[in-house]
């Protein structure tokens, strides 16, 4: 595979976030070992010729279409507190973005988000 590949997949991802590709991206890199150089996200990019939830999340989009809804896979990991969400990267990028005008627009300086409790 040629280094463009997955290096051009880090840039893409990185313009997504508003942001820029980490040079010397992964434990090279002095600034951080993120592939890029969000403030808000640690990203670890990784180019499959064919992903592990292709298949499931295939099916997943495919209810989800007929339903008009946006697909989501929820993972959980038996007697752990690991949750994972799976999306498509439009659609987090929505969401985040969403969450920024959010934050602009109600931003209260003393509140913290204290995170969600595992199932």
């Amino acid at each position: 595979m040629p280094t463009t590949t997955w290096k051009n997949l880090e840039r893409r991802i990185a313009r997504g976030l508003n942001t820029r590709r980490t040079p010397l991206s992964g434990s090279a890199s002095t600034l951080t070992h993120s592939d890029t150089l969000s403030t808000h996200f640690y990203v670890e990019c990784k180019w499959r010729r064919r992903l592990a939830l292709d298949r499931l999340f295939a099916k997943i989009k495919a209810l989800a279409r007929k339903e008009k809804k946006t697909p989501i896979l929820v993972q959980h990991q038996a007697n752990s507190p690991l949750t994972l969400v799976t999306l498509e990267w439009g659609t987090f990028l929505g969401l985040a973005r969403d969450a920024q005008e959010w934050r602009n627009h109600h931003h209260d300086p003393n509140s913290q988000h204290q995170g969600t409790t595992p199932l």
